[in-house]
């Protein structure tokens, strides 16, 4: 590096063509990352996918990360989805059709909301239960099982 510009009164150093080539190719690994997280999502797609998409191989996609996990956070800034969430979240869609689910983080616990379809916060109709927990699968889990004991279940085939 030569230095050719001064900030603060200090010369600032410019970078080499290499160095360049390496943070475009890292912009443009953290595009096609989150193109495929958000469209195809995390389970479904490999780091070869990526590296596929982007004309490179799997090891030039490795020299900027670890792995799969550590691309999510670097791209989608947060940790990546686990299977238990994926669990839950099959278990609320398959228990209670329609209902509507949020997750946030306050403090260090994650809150997971459920609401029913029929839920109006201005004419208090509806059901709505919360559940906390120090992942987003135990929070939605404790908001799951908190709408189980407040809501009917839906009839099942054994029960009509």
């Amino acid at each position: 590096m030569t230095a050719v510009a001064l900030m603060d009164g200090v010369a600032a150093p410019t970078k080499n063509r290499r160095q360049l080539a390496k943070e475009r190719t890292l912009q443009k690994l953290k595009a096609e990352a989150r193109f495929l997280f958000e469209n195809v999502g995390y389970f479904d797609v490999g780091i070869r996918d990526i590296a596929q998409r982007m004309g490179m191989s799997t090891g030039a996609v490795f020299s900027h990360v670890s792995d799969k996990a550590a691309l999510w956070r670097l791209v989608m800034h947060g940790p990546p989805p686990s299977e238990a969430l994926a669990e839950e979240v099959a278990l609320v869609e398959a228990m209670h059709p329609g209902w509507g689910w949020n997750m946030r983080k306050m403090g260090g616990q994650y809150v997971a909301s459920l609401t029913s379809p029929d839920f109006h916060l201005s004419t208090n109709g509806g059901l709505s239960v919360t559940g906390k927990g120090d992942s987003p699968a135990s929070a939605l889990r404790e908001a799951r099982i908190e709408a189980d004991r407040k809501s009917p279940l839906p009839p099942t085939e054994a029960g009509r």
